[in-house]
């Protein structure tokens, strides 16, 4: 899955937008998921503070584990 599917598969599936970000300057207080310079990073965050942050070369890989992670924040 692309990031672009990935986005179309949340929207259809009414998963709630605050519960992710696709942008490292994000809203806060949810499931990041954005393309560094090298890796593709997935990663919590709260009060400014990240967790749980997992590294991934391939987009489809990130995707898929990032969907896993948030498709049930509905």
């Amino acid at each position: 899955m692309t990031i672009n599917e990935l986005k179309d598969r949340l929207k259809n599936e009414k998963v709630d937008p605050c519960a992710y970000s696709f942008s490292k300057n994000n809203k806060g207080d949810c499931m990041v998921l954005f393309h560094g310079k090298v890796y593709w990073e997935i990663y919590y965050t709260e009060r400014g503070e990240i967790f749980d942050r997992k590294l991934f070369i391939s987009e489809k890989k990130a995707c898929e584990v990032f969907y896993e992670l948030v498709k049930d924040m509905k």
